[in-house]
């Protein structure tokens, strides 16, 4: 099994080169910053989310703040702002869980081959996002661009602590 903590480096470090060289976002953990906590405001999230099949079997998930999605739309899409639509979002925020997903496990197991599913992404309102749980998982909270951005690794089957 994965330890835990070679899990939670390599997808931080994962999560930051997808953000950085795909959407030129900067990334830092959430418990690094000085003063420790920040807000995610009141707009709701979307939240992407792929699952995984091979040696370990699990659902990779990614919530993203409205506002950071629409800029990350802007910039892998190319479009202005104006013409970001929810779909584009919607479809920027899926593709962000699919990259990091597999980038994550070709590093993590490189002899294994996984099966990815398709990515799907949902909004939710901010309580909804906080309330859904989280059991037996692994939760990474991230900085992008000081926007509170939650990357959650729940492998199935598992106890929790390994």
């Amino acid at each position: 099994m994965f330890e835990r903590d070679d899990v939670r480096n390599h997808a931080f470090t994962t999560a930051s080169n997808v953000f950085e060289t795909m959407f030129y976002l900067s990334v830092e953990l959430k418990d690094e910053l000085e003063g420790g906590a920040f807000s995610p405001g009141d707009q709701p999230l979307l939240r992407g989310e792929i699952e995984f099949q091979g040696r370990y079997s699990g659902k990779l998930s990614l919530d993203v703040p409205n506002g950071l999605a629409k800029a990350m739309a802007v910039n892998f899409l190319g479009l202005e702002e104006a013409e970001v639509e929810e779909t584009h979002t919607l479809d920027v925020v899926g593709e962000v869980c699919n990259m990091i997903c597999g980038n994550l496990f070709s590093q993590l197991d490189k002899k294994s081959v996984y099966r990815l599913t398709s990515p799907h992404t949902r909004s939710l309102s901010l309580e909804a996002g906080r309330e859904e749980g989280r059991d037996h998982s692994l939760v990474i909270p991230l900085n992008v661009e000081g926007s509170s951005v939650t990357l959650t690794i729940q492998f199935c089957g598992l106890e929790e602590g390994r």
